[in-house]
C-alpha cells in the first residue's frame, strides 16, 4: 500500500490546483491557507486525511458549486456525497477512510475539468 495523504499534503494539492498556493509553498503553510475548511481547524500537518475532510478541502480550494446540501451546510460529509455523485470516488468507500496520493491527483484533475 502507498502511504496515505497527510493534511498539509492534501492543502498542497488542492492550493496548487485552485492557484492559491505556489510550487515551492511549505506544505505546512499551505495547510494554514485552508484552516477555515471544517475537520481542519485542528489537524496537525502529520495528520492522515480523511476521504470526506478532503471532499470538503478540494469543494473549497476550487470554490466548487457542488450540491444545494454542499452549499446550505459546507460539512464534510456533503462535500464527500458530492464527489461520490460525481463518480470520483468508488461506492465501496467510506468517508473515515484516508486518502492515497495517486487517488487524490486523479480526483483533482477530474475536477480541475469539471469546472
Amino acid at each position: 500500500t502507498s502511504q496515505a495523504l497527510t493534511c498539509a499534503d492534501a492543502c498542497y494539492l488542492a492550493g496548487i490546483m485552485a492557484g492559491k498556493v505556489q510550487d515551492d509553498t511549505p506544505p505546512v503553510d499551505a495547510l494554514e491557507r485552508f484552516r477555515d475548511v471544517k475537520g481542519l481547524e485542528k489537524a496537525k500537518s502529520s495528520d492522515l486525511i480523511r476521504y470526506d475532510i478532503f471532499a470538503a478541502l478540494i469543494m473549497d480550494a476550487g470554490e466548487l458549486k457542488g450540491s444545494i446540501w454542499y452549499n446550505l451546510y459546507k460539512t464534510p460529509h456533503y462535500a464527500f456525497r458530492y464527489i461520490k455523485m460525481e463518480g470520483l470516488v468508488n461506492e465501496a468507500t467510506p468517508p473515515s477512510s484516508n486518502v492515497e496520493p495517486r487517488d487524490a491527483l486523479a480526483i483533482i484533475s477530474k475536477l480541475s475539468e469539471v469546472k
